[in-house]
């Protein structure tokens, strides 16, 4: 990399790329068997695996469902959707409950 280049996301900070690993992770060889393997539709999630729409929690949520994700694994996969959408989140202390730092903070 030289001086003036911009560094790259890791993929396991764009959502596109956790997106890919985790279908990868299950076999799944193409954006349609991950669409169909989790019931969503193959458009869509084409547009999402592409960086071409954002996908709501529902919609994240279906996956992990039918891709049986691990809670790391969701926590990735939300973590990624939520920079994709512009957010700036710490999910280091998952031990807090949100109700608990809205209420001291």
């Amino acid at each position: 990399m030289t001086s003036n280049s911009k560094p790259t996301k890791p993929p396991s900070d764009d959502l596109a790329g956790v997106l890919g690993a985790l279908a990868g992770a299950r076999g799944y060889a193409s954006q349609s068997k991950a669409a169909d393997a989790a019931g969503v539709s193959q458009p869509f999630y084409n547009q999402v695996a592409n960086g071409q729409r954002l996908p709501s929690s529902d919609w994240l949520n279906c996956i992990a469902e039918a891709w049986a994700l691990s809670p790391d694994e969701r926590v990735a996969l939300h973590r990624a959707a939520a920079k994709a959408h512009g957010f700036e989140i710490d999910l280091s202390d998952r031990s807090v409950n949100l109700s608990e730092k809205k209420r001291r903070g």
